[in-house]
């Protein structure tokens, strides 16, 4: 378990809300799962938890965790199982990868259930300011990000994919019908 305190501690400083969330690979294929709605304790509690399935974990914490599919369909990533998350990245903003963002999105139209994230991805100078979740207020830790993203009242944003975002933006107007 990684928790990187000096980045919160910046982002106090500057007036940046830094949340803790994790990125879970699970045994079974190299697939990547955001969580959200955890805290250290309960990492803490749950140190064997990436060492179970994806559908052990789904099974077991489905209801207390926001589960969602970073980068479905990257190049080379093992096929999606679709009963073991929340939702999934329609967008990821990573430029160096094969993300076939298309296929995320049509994932999510077989699934109306899904919720569609967005996530940049950075992990280079030059990668920043991709893409985001733009939230309607400001929230302090990874249980309150969870509640704003299950209430859908977030909005996607991405110049660099702005087919995607208007493509979200003319499902919400479907589901709200």
């Amino acid at each position: 378990m990684i928790v990187n305190y000096a980045s919160k501690k910046r982002g106090d400083e500057v007036g940046f809300d830094v949340l803790l969330g994790a990125e879970f690979r699970f045994p079974e294929n190299d697939n990547d799962y955001l969580v959200y709605g955890i805290d250290e304790q309960w990492l803490r509690s749950n140190p064997y938890a990436c060492c179970m399935t994806a559908q052990e974990f789904f099974n077991k914490f489905h209801d207390q965790v926001l589960i969602i599919h970073a980068h479905p369909f990257r190049k080379g990533s093992a096929p999606v199982q679709e009963t073991v998350v929340h939702g999934a990245e329609i967008i990821n903003g990573n430029p160096r990868h094969e993300n076939n963002n298309d296929k995320a999105l049509e994932l999510c139209r077989r699934h109306p259930e899904y919720l569609r994230l967005a996530g940049s991805d950075t992990h280079r100078d030059g990668d920043e300011a991709r893409t985001a979740v733009v939230l309607p207020e400001r929230v302090q830790d990874s249980f309150a990000y969870k509640a704003v993203i299950e209430s859908r009242s977030f909005h996607l944003w991405s110049p660099a994919f702005q087919e995607f975002v208007e493509a979200d933006e003319a499902i919400r107007k479907e589901e709200a019908k």
